[in-house]
């Protein structure tokens, strides 16, 4: 029996071994039994004299695969040998070593990276106590499932240019742009959100118990979040500048709109955000929520689905949760982008950066500060002073892009993205506020083709989280009333 991790030769001219004893679990494959394991020589050997593939024109596509059978029937389309340990290869067949040393090992990747990625460095299992150590704090919760969907083995694919992407894609039976990052094959079936929906049978608990504002900018013709937030029937309060107020009134309903007293200081969106702080404390209310302005949709995460909800119900089951805790500073939903689907998750980190959907305790010794990054700002105040915080995954947010959308802190913050000296860089200058807010966990990389903050959030571990004395958490899952639907 050769193992997962052993070498599955693969016969250039046509002749495998035979593939057909894998055994599929959970469509994975756990073992092979070649009836004879074919020895190839080294790749080099085998390829003809091919075109030199340069890497500094090539690019690189990754290709995932759910068993070893589907690397055969790969090697076999390309006519080329692919084995469980082939990292790369090129397509059409080129001289691969002048693009291996610029090869990574292969990886997976299913949705978009970004600086938050880069903030979990540290392993949440090992910190946490283990692989299951939220099953005991999420008692009581709507039930979470998210299984390891990783592919069993990765390849980087090189492409000399845009027709031998256009050519490949034709082989494997899919479409490929210049955006394409990574594909499985064969193709996997596409899970749509627009099918599915968890809808809300039971009332009393289908809207949130605290008040949620929008912050809103120049988007009174997009305003996302509050069109999302209507179709959902949640309540909300928009916060507008007097100068736009008559825009935001000719499309939203007067009772949901406050005008701020001020208007253009400069200082992005610090003064409405404290002015909303104060504005939920004179409701008496114990916390409140504070949201973009260019959130597309909120989903509930579980069974490796991200499905819509059609009401408050995901604001309310993360009250509940938060309001168990004597120590919980601040709360929100990741964003749909560092949720992947197919990835292990629990269904709430703690102690990590809270960002655009915040549930804040209004007694916090704080107000929000400075220009950039103040919702990292926040989360590292409270941090270091002994507070907790949850990041959900259970509840996602699916947000718009940062910089991709006029209005907001667009224009007023992150101007001259990309300049020549990184101190006109709008970017550089938001990473660099944050430095020196809190230079013992913040440092400033060059990633992605921008400037990124990277922040070590290991030395919070230790703030743990106090459930509130004499309360009595039910055992089970209490699903909020929600239920499941797709369309037929």
């Amino acid at each position: 029996m050769i193992s997962n991790d052993d070498r599955l030769s693969l016969d250039l001219f046509g002749e495998t071994p035979a593939l057909d004893a894998i055994e599929r679990d959970d469509e994975r494959s756990t073992s092979v039994e070649p009836s004879d394991e074919v020895v190839q020589p080294f790749l080099f050997d085998l390829l003809p004299a091919a075109p030199r593939v340069d890497s500094a024109t090539a690019k690189r596509l990754y290709v995932h695969f759910e068993t070893f059978s589907d690397v055969a029937a790969f090697a076999k389309l390309v006519g080329q040998p692919v084995t469980s340990e082939t990292r790369a290869i090129c397509y059409p067949a080129g001289d691969l070593r002048y693009v291996i040393a610029n090869s990574g090992p292969s990886v997976y990747i299913d949705e978009p990276e970004d600086e938050i990625l880069a903030e979990f460095a540290f392993e949440q299992n090992e910190l946490f106590g283990g692989d299951e150590w939220w099953v005991e704090h999420w008692r009581g919760m709507p039930e979470f499932v998210q299984n390891n969907l990783h592919p069993i083995h990765s390849i980087e694919v090189w492409l000399r240019n845009a027709v031998d992407r256009d050519a490949f894609g034709r082989i494997i039976g899919q479409k490929l742009t210049a955006k394409t990052r990574s594909v499985w094959y064969p193709e996997t079936e596409s899970v749509s959100r627009l099918d599915k929906r968890y809808v809300q049978v039971e009332g009393d608990r289908a809207q949130p118990r605290y008040p949620i504002y929008i912050i809103s900018k120049g988007r009174w013709e997009s305003r996302q979040t509050a069109r999302e937030l209507d179709r959902m029937r949640v309540p909300y309060t928009i916060v507008v500048e007097p100068q736009e107020a008559s825009n935001y009134f000719a499309v939203i309903d007067a009772q949901k709109i406050v005008v701020l007293p001020f208007s253009n200081l400069g200082q992005g969106s610090i003064p409405a955000r404290n002015f909303v702080w104060e504005h939920a404390l004179s409701l008496g209310v114990r916390r409140h929520w504070i949201l973009d302005d260019n959130i597309m949709g909120f989903y509930r995460l579980h069974n490796n689905m991200k499905i819509p909800t059609q009401s408050g119900v995901m604001f309310r089951a993360a009250e509940d949760f938060v309001d168990r805790y004597e120590n919980v500073a601040l709360a929100g939903f990741q964003y749909w982008m560092f949720a992947p689907r197919r990835t292990k998750k629990p269904p709430f980190y703690p102690n990590a950066r809270i960002y655009s959907c915040i549930l804040i305790d209004n007694a916090l010794p704080y107000r929000w500060r400075g220009r950039y990054n103040e919702d990292t700002d926040l989360s590292l105040r409270a941090l270091k002073d002994g507070w907790a915080t949850v990041l959900f995954y259970a509840f996602i947010a699916d947000k718009t892009t940062t910089l991709s959308m006029k209005g907001g802190n667009t224009d007023e913050l992150y101007a001259n993205v990309g300049a020549k000296r990184k101190e006109d860089d709008g970017r550089w200058l938001m990473a660099e506020s944050l430095r020196q807010q809190h230079p013992d966990v913040t440092k400033i990389t060059w990633k992605w083709g921008r400037w990124q903050h990277s922040v070590d959030y290991s030395r919070f571990r230790v703030n743990k989280l106090k459930l509130k004395e004499g309360l009595a958490i039910p055992e089970g899952f209490d699903n909020y009333g929600m239920r499941f639907e797709r369309d037929a």
